[in-house]
């Protein structure tokens, strides 16, 4: 399965490196940015498994575009076979996620995402709630087949940043991606998981909906697009 994602990731590599000899720059350009909304696509073929819940694309003034990709979740413990147990003995389901931000703007883009350190009720007249981190480890592509997709040290973060505010702030520049990680606790919940960042306007919006609970919606950020002279 490695070779197969390595061979996938060297061709589109090639692909977009070489525009399929189109004849100007800008339609080089159009073909990376292209290659870059398929490529996740490509790795789940060549693997045979599922990594996107879902694959959005916003339309923005003037024929630009941005995407924001979306996985399956990950987890059920916090490390192989060890759930995570806060302070009072209470248990937690952990799930593990990531969301790839692609940029089709002609102009850089900052991103902003944070949680603070509440409580999130999954449904009225329940006790189940879930509290959500944004980690600092870097996802990559490569960590796709790994477990909980490469996270480590949840164990200590989550300790550390209990009833913290945690955030991630990031400039992606034109046709470029990046993808970061979310990671939900969930105190008397648990079962099938499943969430997205979402955009209106300018502001991000956390979905997510865990078991028998309904989807939850979370304000989480924002993305401002840079003028040309502010890059």
């Amino acid at each position: 399965m490695k070779s197969d994602l390595v061979i996938i990731l060297l061709g589109c590599t090639c692909l977009c490196a070489c525009g399929l000899s189109r004849s100007s720059s800008e339609q080089k350009e159009s073909m990376t940015i292209e290659g870059q909304r398929e490529l996740i696509h490509e790795l789940e073929s060549a693997s045979g498994h599922r990594y996107l819940h879902t694959d959005t694309t916003y339309d923005l003034a003037h024929g630009q575009w941005m995407t924001i990709q979306n996985s399956l979740p990950k987890g059920g413990n916090i490390e192989p076979g060890l759930p995570y147990v806060d302070s009072t003995g209470q248990e937690f389901f952990f799930v593990g996620f990531w969301t790839r931000i692609i940029n089709g703007t002609n102009a850089s883009i900052g991103v902003e995402v944070h949680f603070p350190g509440d409580d999130f009720p999954l449904s009225a007249g329940s006790d189940a709630y879930l509290k959500l981190f944004v980690p600092p480890d870097t996802m990559t592509m490569d960590k796709l087949p790994l477990h909980n997709y490469g996270l480590t040290g949840m164990r200590s973060f989550v300790r550390t940043n209990w009833n913290q505010t945690s955030a991630s702030h990031r400039t992606i520049d034109k046709h470029e991606s990046h993808m970061f990680y979310v990671v939900a606790l969930a105190c008397h919940a648990g079962g099938p998981a499943r969430s997205a960042v979402k955009m209106k306007g300018d502001d991000l919006f956390y979905h997510i909906a865990m078991g028998p609970h309904g989807r939850v919606e979370i304000p989480c950020g924002k993305i401002v697009v840079y003028k040309e002279d502010e890059q």
